[in-house]
This record gives C-alpha cells, structure tokens and sequence, in this order.
C-alpha cells in the first residue's frame, strides 16, 4: 500500500495534500493492528481512490478549490464519485460490491459484531486498491 500512496503523481497541491494525508493514514492504521482499525482504513483507502479518480475530471489547478466547495456542503467524499469516475462499468461494480463489504465491518453490523473481517477481502481489497490507484483509463 506504501507503494501506491507514494507513487501518487504530485500534478497539483490536491494530489500533494492527498499524498500527506494517506501516509498518515497508513502509518496510523500500521501502529494500531487492530481489526477494527484495518477495516476502517481500508475503507478510507478506498475513498482516497474514488475521489481522487473523480478529481481527474478538473485540471489540476482546481482541485483542491473544488474539494473546498465540496467539503463546505459536506460532501467532500461521497458514492456519487465512483459514478463520475470514469472507471468502466464491470470495474465500478467491483469497486462498489467491495467497498460495501469493508464497510459492514466498519458500521454497527452483524458482521462487525459476530466476526472478525475474513482475510480475502483485505486481499480483494487490495485488488480494488491497486485499480484505482493506478487505472489510467
């Protein structure tokens, strides 16, 4: 996961502030070990993607204003990105049936009381992680 956030390319300073912050994201969730702790930043990985996929839509420049704008509506991440994307249909659906299951383990679920999140879906996770960090379509 290092990898990708440190492979994200700084065109702007939205993708340099996104970059910071998904270094203290991972560097947190690597100090706590919990499960818990997993599946909420694996979550947050996953919107870190979406949104900054959805930010390719505005040249560089602009993103962070258009973050701002957002964020004062209190929309700076929301499921609606995944559909201005532009990730392919089949690669939207898997993005979203992924996102759904980590967040069952994030929220007051059945899943999240009765077990701990199975380990192929930190492994699908991260199929879905290496997608939209690095999908150039």
């Amino acid at each position: 996961m290092r990898r990708a956030v440190e492979a994200i390319e700084e065109q702007s300073e939205y993708e340099r502030s996104v970059k910071a912050f998904a270094l203290k994201v991972l560097d947190s969730c690597k100090r706590s070990g919990d499960r818990l702790t997993l599946a909420c930043c694996l979550k947050l990985f996953i919107e870190i993607g979406i949104q900054m996929r959805y930010m390719r839509r505005f040249p560089p420049e602009a993103r962070l204003d258009v973050l701002k704008r957002r964020g004062r509506r209190g929309v700076s991440f929301n499921m609606s990105m995944l559909e201005r994307s532009g990730l392919p249909g089949p690669y939207k659906r898997r993005v979203l049936r992924t996102y759904l299951k980590v967040s069952s383990y994030v929220h007051p679920s059945p899943e999240a009381m009765t077990g701990d999140m199975p380990d192929d879906l930190v492994t699908e996770v991260f199929e879905v992680l290496s997608l939209l960090y690095s999908f150039r379509g």
